[in-house]
């Protein structure tokens, strides 16, 4: 009977909204009655409501559950004038009380962190891979890059005689360039030079040295290294190294406006919030900027201040 329904909705939407949408709506309306194993007419407010509570007691990703409830809108929508009467009130679908995220407690991979990745990557026996892999971990830590960005880095773009990279294929649709500290650059002569050693190094792209390099060859090698890596290193992730960048800068006073630009994000609110990561040491340095910090030492200072009247005070009685 649902398969049945989930047909004659979908024949219906694919006429007025895209296939992927319809495709990501069937998606949701199974993952519901999959939850709440009932049939459509059966449903009842309750249901809804147990299974967005459940949902969100989970843990799972509030996200899923803010786009699977115009899903089922509209699903009930269609059976409703299908039926010609209600199956179910859908204003159940339009007002929740639930977080705008779920709260998850990001990862972020420090300098010193980047160093352990680089001595598991010691352990690759083939030099050009080795090199090649160590020298993108270098690029992710040293210039907080994407991983896509770094996938499709062209040779032209790695400026070594200025130390910069400049990114063009950005999230944004803006290229930005990053300067590179020394340690980079001369991982990235030593790369090259074995690159233009090898054979079939055609390739515009930095990290392929082959002739034929698609957007599966680039998407191939990130998958490769990170695999690679994830066999010592669990935790291990690409944007974690990009967050470590980010607070790097931060515990180093650099200003945030500076690290949004260097990130490459359309507003700071977003580096605030999903990149820089907590740290007592700076917290407790910020609070003691504060002037009662300084309350104390001051009237310590006061008491070995010399004053002129004082001076001339003392010339007076030598007199």
């Amino acid at each position: 009977m649902l398969n049945l329904e989930l047909e004659s909705f979908e024949k219906y939407y694919l006429n007025i909204k895209s296939p992927i949408t319809v495709k990501q709506y069937i998606k949701y309306i199974k993952q519901f009655f999959k939850a709440v194993p009932k049939l459509p007419e059966d449903i009842t407010k309750k249901d809804v409501r147990s299974y967005i509570s459940d949902y969100l007691s989970s843990g799972r990703d509030v996200v899923n559950i803010t786009v699977s409830l115009p899903a089922l809108k509209l699903y009930f929508t269609f059976l409703n004038n299908e039926a010609g009467e209600d199956y179910l009130d859908i204003k159940i679908f339009e007002k929740h009380d639930y977080p705008s995220r779920s709260f998850k407690e990001q990862r972020f991979t420090s300098y010193n962190d980047v160093r352990k990745i680089l001595k598991v990557l010691n352990k690759i026996e083939n030099k050009f891979i080795r090199v090649r892999a160590k020298t993108a971990i270098l690029i992710f830590a040293t210039t907080g890059a994407r991983k896509r960005e770094v996938a499709l880095l062209q040779l032209k773009d790695v400026k070594i005689n200025e130390a910069k990279i400049l990114f063009i294929k950005t999230k944004n649709k803006k290229p930005r360039y990053v300067n590179i500290p020394p340690i980079t650059v001369k991982a990235i002569k030593k790369y090259l030079e074995l690159r233009n050693s090898r054979p079939m190094k055609n390739s515009n792209y930095f990290l392929i040295s082959g002739s034929k390099s698609n957007s599966k060859s680039h998407e191939g090698l990130m998958i490769n290294l990170f695999f690679l890596i994830r066999k010592d290193i669990p935790n291990f992730s690409f944007h974690a190294i990009r967050r470590g960048y980010a607070t790097e800068l931060l515990n180093n006073n650099v200003p945030l406006i500076d690290i949004s630009t260097t990130l490459g994000h359309q507003t700071i609110d977003i580096t605030v919030k999903n990149y820089l990561t907590l740290n007592n040491k700076r917290l407790d340095n910020s609070r003691s900027s504060h002037p009662a910090f300084r309350e104390n030492n001051k009237k310590q200072g006061s008491e070995n201040i010399v004053r002129f009247d004082d001076i001339v005070r003392n010339v007076k009685g030598l007199q």
